[in-house]
């Protein structure tokens, strides 16, 4: 099954890759993927995952790697209310106007992959931080539920094909990349982190909301410092910078 489910999971993907804004031949059909995202490796521990939503309600999470202590293919059932918002967000975007590549000079963040099926349109669109906001809250729903409970598990990733290779830069600890949550007001946001003394250094992308920050280490260690970032509502991702000659030139 694990071997049948990968190649399905490769199909799928070139597919997706092929298709770009192609025709399908008729729209989604129950139990066809209708919206997807697929998020990819970064120099971190960033969360890399697939996720589809068929027509009718059915997720399919297939999480590789750091996402919430899962890791193998999982499904579950949307309730009415969950599926019909994510179908309405995806509706109201006019998400075929998109363009379907958003260039980066960021190396170190993830791919992020979204696709719909939009009347006979698969449109997919890939990017890392310099996107629209509409598609932005797109990615916030998709990622909202592939964090949520409920899932079973169908099947555990325990062989080392199925895991990411990792490349392990030089971290800078005294410098942290976050991405707050939709509605976090930074500016008293950054008050709560007082006694640590956060502060903003930089936005990273002009029209995304990654920022580097940094704190006093003499106050609260490296390690404790990103794990409460982690841990906060109010940041949706926490990294130590590292060292590239690509942001340094930005």
């Amino acid at each position: 099954m694990k071997i049948t489910y990968i190649l399905a999971v490769i199909s799928f993907t070139l597919l997706m890759s092929s298709c770009g804004a192609g025709k399908y031949a008729t729209k989604a059909k129950e139990g066809e993927v209708e919206m997807s995202i697929s998020k990819g490796v970064c120099f971190g521990k960033c969360p890399v995952y697939s996720l589809k939503v068929m027509k009718g309600g059915m997720a399919e999470l297939a999480a590789r790697n750091h996402v919430q202590g899962k890791k193998g293919l999982y499904r579950k059932k949307l309730d009415k209310a969950t599926y019909n918002d994510l179908l309405k967000a995806f509706n109201e975007s006019k998400y075929t106007q998109f363009s379907p590549k958003y260039e980066s000079n960021i190396p170190d963040l993830p791919m992020v992959i979204i696709g719909y099926v939009a009347q006979d349109t698969l449109a997919l669109v890939r990017g890392k931080e310099e996107r629209p906001s509409a598609l932005m809250q797109l990615q916030y729903k998709m990622e909202k539920l592939a964090q949520s409970e409920g899932w079973d598990l169908i099947e555990e990733y325990t062989r080392p094909d199925v895991e990411q290779e990792e490349e392990k830069p030089t971290y800078i600890l005294s410098e942290i990349i976050i991405l707050p949550s939709p509605g976090t007001m930074l500016p008293r946001w950054f008050k709560t982190y007082e006694e640590y003394g956060v502060r903003v250094l930089k936005r990273i992308t002009p029209n995304q909301n990654y920022w580097l920050i940094t704190y006093d280490e003499g106050k609260v260690k490296p390690e404790k410092i990103l794990t409460m970032l982690k841990a906060d509502s109010a940041i949706l991702e926490a990294e130590f910078n590292k060292e590239t000659s690509v942001r340094e030139e930005r």
